[in-house]
């Protein structure tokens, strides 16, 4: 799929799928803009992962039906403004499925995945949640994050699930978890 199909697409859709490795082509100025707004019937929309990789500017105002808005690992990595009505989004998850910069995650996930055999880079020993503010769950799968050795969550006030998979964060020696 294209940047050109996607915007084509009619509005009255209610569940909006862009798959994996889509949209990455290169953009004018002004198809930079990944206007989400105009589909108003949207409940779920699914963005797999290294998708819309020039994508610089997210729209997602009044989306008053959107019930989740769930991102593949390394999709829209060149985002430089969101534009988002987070009260609108019940449930905005963001699923890394491979190595990820978590500087580079939207701040307003309200669910943060991260798949079986994840983010086993050497070089990645520190995590930290704190700009997630409306984090309210962290899922872990098995043997990820096996080099981290400080876990971050403060200010994370809405956190209510962390789940951690099998043979996962075998290395943290420390977790602050302050408010």
């Amino acid at each position: 799929r294209s940047m050109s199909e996607l915007n084509e697409m009619s509005i009255a859709v209610s569940k909006l799928v862009i798959g994996d490795d889509s949209c990455n082509e290169l953009l004018s100025e002004e198809e930079e803009v990944l206007n989400l707004s105009r589909f108003v019937n949207g409940r779920r929309i699914l963005i797999g992962s290294n998708a819309l990789m020039n994508v610089r500017k997210v729209m997602a105002r009044g989306l008053l039906n959107l019930e989740s808005l769930e991102i593949g690992s390394g999709s829209l990595v060149n985002v430089r403004e969101f534009e988002i009505d987070v009260g609108s989004v019940v449930r905005w998850s963001y699923v890394i499925r491979d190595s990820v910069i978590v500087d580079l995650i939207p701040y307003v996930v309200s669910d943060l995945v991260i798949a079986d055999n994840c983010c086993n880079e050497v070089n990645f020993t520190s995590l930290d949640l704190s700009r997630f503010v409306h984090l309210k769950s962290l899922v872990i799968g098995k043997n990820s994050l096996n080099h981290v050795k400080n876990v971050t969550t403060c200010g994370v006030s809405e956190l209510k699930l962390i789940e951690v998979g099998e043979n996962s964060l075998v290395e943290v020696n420390e977790v602050d978890m302050n408010e």
